[in-house]
């Protein structure tokens, strides 16, 4: 099954919070599911972190290359419309 990240989802599983249910961090982490990142997820988290309102433990663009290249795969709105969208809550 796949899945499409919300903004808030990916940042509590960044940091461990436990906001995000232990079915979503185990759903998250299953290297068999399909994770998808809006690009416009990484722009919020970059302005975020420009501004001060997010601090992460390593750079935006290290998570990119090391968890997204790994676990997710970033998709832009005009994919959004296939179909596949499911809630990891």
């Amino acid at each position: 099954m796949a899945y499409l990240l919300d903004t808030h989802a990916l940042i509590w599983f960044l940091k461990g919070d436990e906001q995000l249910s232990a079915k979503a961090k185990e759903i998250i982490a299953d290297d068999n599911t399909g994770i998808y990142l809006s690009l416009a997820s990484l722009w919020e988290m970059a302005i975020k972190i420009s501004i001060g309102k997010l601090k992460l433990s390593q750079s935006l663009e290290q998570v990119i290359e090391t968890r997204a290249a790994k676990y997710f795969a970033v998709i832009d709105k005009y994919q959004t419309c296939a179909g596949f969208v499911n809630v990891a809550v």
